[in-house]
């Protein structure tokens, strides 16, 4: 199971590499810059998140 967290822009997670990001109409992969969550596969800013969960396979340390 996905354990979804709350994203508040005006304390964007402190996470390296990519996550999950949910905006109330679709998931995506996407990644931090500056404070600012962008989609991976075309590097468009969301500014429509609602949720973000850590991106870890079974066995993986949560990051």
């Amino acid at each position: 199971m996905i354990e979804w967290r709350k994203y508040d822009p005006e304390k964007p997670p402190e996470i390296e590499g990519e996550l999950l990001i949910y905006t109330g109409n679709y998931v995506c992969t996407g990644y931090l810059d500056g404070g600012m969550l962008f989609e991976q596969y075309d590097g468009e800013l969301i500014d429509s998140a609602t949720h973000w969960a850590p991106i870890n396979l079974p066995g993986e340390e949560e990051a």
